[in-house]
């Protein structure tokens, strides 16, 4: 028998990428994808997520056509949380995967040693054995921003705790996972497990688990 527990979804079609850091930004990030409503930093325990009024911003900075004797100033919210992975492995391995051909540049300022150019883009980011025999890995569809934990056999998914900050409400609803923000509620569906039996995908049964702000699941 070979068993793989995967926290997964099906991997579609998306637009968003993950943005490696070759130094434009602060050595602790690693790559950062860019969202409709924000952006998220992926450090090395932690995401963290820089969030902002989606609709506000809209009204305030994205129209294409204005009457500039009626513009009225508008005040977009922006917020920041984190998701820290307790107790996880410093300094795992960080791969991106699914380069695409164009990539961007990064000039700031009037000293050249300082910009970044062909810096790459990727569809999908892994973090290799984040937890002992555990991987989590990234990817978009469309703007969304969906993962999976990858648990080899052996290995204890109740390694898994992320701990979120006490700057956010975090509740359970119907089994989904909301995290209450000023920007708005940021709802992370209810686990799908599933476990590799020779060969074959066998669904388990599993949910969240909240305990204060630290989430994990039980199966």
């Amino acid at each position: 028998m070979s068993t793989l527990f995967a926290f997964a979804e099906d991997k579609g079609h998306s637009d968003a990428v993950f943005i490696e850091n070759k130094g434009q930004w602060q050595e602790n990030i690693f790559y950062k994808m860019e969202l409709n409503n924000g952006s998220l930093f992926f450090e090395d325990q932690a995401v963290t997520f820089f969030m902002r009024d989606a609709q506000a911003h809209e009204d305030c900075c994205g129209r294409t056509e204005h009457n500039h004797n009626s513009i009225e100033a508008k005040e977009v919210t922006y917020f920041a949380y984190q998701a820290k992975w307790l107790g996880a492995n410093l300094n795992s391995f960080k791969q991106g995967n699914n380069p695409r051909s164009d990539y961007r540049n990064y000039i700031k300022g009037n000293d050249p040693s300082k910009w970044q150019d062909h810096v790459q883009l990727f569809q999908h980011i892994v973090y290799k054995n984040i937890y002992n025999g555990i991987d989590v890995e990234y990817y978009g569809v469309e703007q969304d921003l969906k993962y999976n934990w990858i648990v080899q056999p052996g290995f204890d998914p109740s390694q898994i705790i992320t701990e979120y900050s006490r700057n956010v409400k975090v509740k359970l609803v119907n089994g989904d996972l909301v995290i209450d923000a000023p920007t708005g509620a940021i709802v992370e569906k209810a686990p799908i497990v599933y476990q590799m039996v020779n060969g074959k995908k066998v669904f388990v049964p599993a949910s969240y688990s909240l305990n204060n702000n630290e989430v994990s699941f039980k199966l």
